[in-house]
């Protein structure tokens, strides 16, 4: 459609500058997907003929490589904050509690766990697990209590490392609360899966939650624990 007064407009008809160089634009600085090339070159920028940066197959697997560090470092990082395992247990695993101390003399290592099935040695005879006693009998109670826990110590020389099996070993057992005092009855003893090298000193014993100190003496030299047995 025309109005009465139209003017006549030329077209060109010549090709249309597309060229954003010539046009003053600015080139896309982001470079496009990544395709395979060939010939040796891995990958090449695509959608920007001008800013094409091939990347060799070498560049690739150091990015990778960088890419595989990252993701071990941060598993490193979550593994450190969840915290180590080996260093404390839990309650109400194998062992509830782990703890060390030295005299003049010896190196002790208290362990308290739950209660063990204490046995004589013709009794082990049968056996598949426990704990057997070369001295010393089975504790059934504690302050009237069925024994809920199994304490035991071991001992070895500072000096040598070597297991001590030859010295008298006494323990007491102090609730800070109620201040009273149980002697556990000793027994040097072995596990069975572990035999003699795993020779130690103690018992069953009946701790309720709460505070104690321990005492455990070897020969004349003592050495004290404080313990704190969690609620199960």
């Amino acid at each position: 459609m025309g109005s009465g007064n139209s003017e006549d407009h030329h077209v060109s008809e010549g090709p249309i500058n597309t060229d954003r160089d010539q046009l003053g634009e600015e080139t896309n600085p982001m470079p496009g997907p990544l395709v395979p090339v060939g010939n040796g070159r891995a990958l090449s920028y695509a959608n920007n003929p001008k800013e094409k940066v091939p990347m060799t197959r070498e560049s690739i697997l150091n990015i990778q490589r960088v890419l595989l560090a990252g993701v071990l470092a941060a598993s490193a990082i979550f593994l450190a904050a969840c915290g180590d395992s080996s260093k404390s247990t839990p309650a109400g695993t194998e062992t509830d509690i782990e703890q060390s101390a030295t005299t003049a003399t010896y190196a002790l290592a208290l362990a308290i766990g739950p209660s063990e099935n204490m046995l004589t040695p013709e009794e082990a005879k049968t056996a598949k697990e426990g704990e057997v006693m070369v001295s010393g009998e089975k504790a059934m109670t504690m302050s009237g209590m069925e024994a809920t826990q199994h304490l035991e110590v071991f001992v070895k020389d500072r000096k040598t490392g070597a297991p001590v099996s030859d010295q008298m070993v006494t323990i007491k057992v102090t609730n800070d609360a109620t201040k009273e005092d149980t002697t556990v009855p000793v027994a040097a003893m072995y596990g069975l899966s572990g035999g003699v090298a795993d020779m130690h000193f103690g018992n069953n014993v009946t701790l309720m939650p709460g505070n104690y100190t321990i005492v455990v003496t070897v020969g004349n030299e003592p050495a004290t624990f404080m313990v704190n047995m969690p609620k199960k």
